[in-house]
């Protein structure tokens, strides 16, 4: 069989489409050689590229526990019936916790108002004090902006009104409260 005999039964067999046109022009060219691109192909066909199951669970512990810190700390622009709150398990992410919010597209598409979804990744947070446990929370609860519009605050926030500060403003007055 010629070499553009097998690398069109290659091709075939492996379903080139799926893969990047730019990585089909560099394993056509002839430097790499028909062995290296066959192992490397096998390799990605071999591969599992599939995202594991995340399982996404309602968690009304974590929304009381979100409603009792938000009172605690009287974070008044917060309303804690439009966080929506989940434990999810299965998730590969290095984050214990991590926060959605409804963009103002979605609200004006569902003709709902400003809500967010705040996640904890079960195999991270679980395992925390329930004292961190209430940091994180507040960590996620300090991205909601002052005007509950379903944007987020991002971390890199500069000067006096940063999200650090704000954070540990939230920190400080609940270890005074609890």
């Amino acid at each position: 069989m010629s070499e553009g005999a097998r690398r069109s039964e290659l091709k075939k067999s492996l379903q080139w489409s799926l893969i990047t046109p730019r990585f089909s022009r560099l394993t056509e060219d002839k430097r790499w050689g028909l062995g290296q691109s066959i192992g490397f192909a096998q390799m990605l066909k071999s591969k599992n590229l599939s995202k594991s199951k995340v399982d996404w669970r309602h968690a009304p512990d974590i929304s009381e526990r979100v409603a009792r810190l938000i009172s605690l700390v009287s974070i008044d622009w917060v309303d804690p019936d439009r966080i929506y709150c989940f434990r999810s398990t299965g998730s590969r992410a290095r984050a214990i916790a991590r926060i959605w919010g409804l963009q103002k597209v979605w609200q004006q598409a569902l003709d709902t108002s400003p809500a967010y979804c705040l996640e904890v990744l079960s195999e991270s947070f679980d395992n925390l004090s329930p004292e961190k446990q209430d940091e994180v929370l507040l960590h996620e609860i300090a991205h909601i902006p002052k005007t509950f519009s379903g944007a987020l605050l991002p971390h890199t926030m500069h000067g006096k009104g940063s999200f650090h500060s704000k954070l540990g403003q939230l920190i400080t007055l609940y270890k005074k409260r609890v």
